[in-house]
Formats: structure tokens, sequence, C-alpha cells
């Protein structure tokens, strides 16, 4: 669980993290919890955008079920459900049905919107350079990548230290990419997300086990739950792409003319009714004090 009396002194704007997170976090009540993380936003991207999923997986059995109807109906040859392979009608076809089995997960979504304008949340060069220094680093980082990962493992971390306990058994999947595009990287930011924890949670002690897409088992199950990250972040980046801005109105934002089918179709997931998933949108934008602000974001 969260700290009762969190240090804000690392991190000053985790309190207001706080402020906008505390209302949008459910119970937890399972055993296990299963993550799921993607991330998207290269090189002359306006926007970086962090998905993640916390299920609770004792009080998700619905969406085993129902995620397999959707396999055995749609997906011929196991398919991969992903935003940039939305390219053939089974998938295209499968996509409602997928989005509406995902609505028995119980658990939280949250997306984290950071403008490219700030460089750094976490990490800088001298940073990375005394990380280095101490050998607290496994794998070799250029410093963007570094911040990326840094920032994954942040917020993973932190919405971990809300819905989890030190007890339960958590594992966390994701995406092969470039974050975590080998063993020592995954080692890494196992290792920056075990020391967030000790500021962020009230027990730090966490057993977290890590798996990527690439080791999957033949059943899909875990690139099915990875798919839910991947296509929200995908439907996002696209609108972002399109927009070009989001909007100065701290609550709400509506999405732009001109979006693909499949984007419109996730977006309408994420504003849908009936999930038993609870929703967070958060955007981190420069202001003109050379700082940033933080504010929750709703999609109409």
């Amino acid at each position: 669980m969260r700290k009762i009396h969190p240090d804000y002194s690392l991190y000053p704007w985790t309190r207001r993290l706080d402020a906008l997170t505390a209302f949008s976090v459910p119970q937890v009540q399972g055993d296990r919890l299963l993550i799921a993380t993607d991330f998207a936003g290269g090189p002359g991207s306006r926007f970086h955008v962090i998905g993640i999923l916390l299920a609770d997986w004792d009080f998700s059995d619905d969406w085993l079920e129902a995620r397999m109807e959707v396999r055995n109906r749609f997906l011929p040859n196991n398919r991969r459900m992903s935003f940039k392979y939305m390219n053939d009608c089974y998938r295209r076809k499968a996509l409602s049905p997928f989005l509406q089995a995902a609505k028995e997960l119980r658990g939280l979504l949250a997306t984290i919107i950071i403008d490219t304008r700030i460089k750094a949340l976490f990490a800088d060069k001298k940073a990375l350079e005394h990380r280095v220094k101490d050998n607290v680093l496994r794998s070799k980082w250029k410093l963007p990548d570094f911040e990326n990962m840094i920032r994954v493992a942040f917020f993973v971390s932190y919405f971990l230290s809300w819905l989890g306990r030190p007890e339960q058994e958590i594992l966390w999947v994701t995406d092969q990419d470039q974050v975590v595009a080998n063993e020592r990287r995954e080692e890494d930011i196992l290792h920056l997300s075990s020391r967030f924890l000790t500021f962020l949670a009230e027990d730090p002690h966490f057993s977290v086990d890590f798996s990527t897409t690439a080791v999957d088992s033949d059943d899909r199950g875990e690139e099915d739950i990875a798919a839910i990250p991947d296509l929200v972040v995908g439907a996002i980046c696209e609108t972002l792409h399109l927009s070009q801005s989001v909007p100065c109105w701290p609550y709400y934002w509506q999405t732009p003319e001109g979006i693909t089918p499949k984007t419109k179709t996730v977006l309408e997931w994420v504003c849908g009714p009936d999930k038993k998933l609870n929703e967070l949108t958060i955007l981190f934008a420069p202001n003109s004090d050379s700082g940033f602000t933080i504010r929750k974001l709703a999609m109409t």
C-alpha cells in the first residue's frame, strides 16, 4: 500500500500525482496481481505515452474465459492482437469482441502522457554517470533510453504501491522493446523499480516476476493481457499525432477528426461504461516557469 506519510522531498511533484490518483485507485482483493505495460514515443514524437494495466487476477476469471472465446472464434493461426498489426480482417473483426472481453478485468488502467519538451523527469547526464560509476546498472544506456526506462520503472512502482501487497504473487509482462531489449536491461528496470518502492510503499518488500511477450505460452495469454495497454497507447498516440496538442482545460479532451476506425473503437472502449477496470489518464505538460504541470484527463 502507498505510504501513509510519503516523503515528497525526492520528487515533490508526486504530491500532486497522489492527489489526482487517490480517488481512481480500486481495492485489489486477490493474492495475484498481474501488471502489463507498453511504451511509445520515439525520436520526433511530440509525446511519450506509457500504458500500465494492473489486474486483480484472482477476480478476473471471466476475462480468461471470454478472451479464449474471442481467440477461438476470430483469431485463427494464433494471431497476436496488437495496434500496429491491425492490418488484416481477422484482427479487425476481433477488436471489438476482444475489448468487450477486457471489460471483465478488474483493476486499474493507467495512461501517462508526457510532453517531450520535458526532457527529464528523473535522469540527467550526471544521474546516469553517477549510476554507472557506482556499478548500479548492468546494461549500457544512452541517456534518452535511460530516462524512458526510469519513467516506466517509476510509474509501475508508483501504481504498485497503491494496489499491491508484499505477500501477493506479482507478474509484470511487457512487450520486448528498447527499454527491455535484453536480460541486463530487465535486471536494471527491476532494480530501479525496487529502489522506487522503498520510498513509495509502506512495506517495499515486493517480489516481482518479470516476463516479456517474447517468451509467451502457446495460448497467447500474456500477449493478450499486454495487448490491452498496447491498444490504448497506440490509439492515444494516433490521437495526439492528429491533434498535436492537448487541451488547456484540465479535465476534458475531445478526440480529433480523422482518426482511424481502430482508434475510434479503442477510445470508445476506454470512455465507455460497464468496465470493471478503473481508468486514469495523467498528462505532464511544460509550463511557463521552465517546469511542468500535472493534470488528469478524461476523454470524451
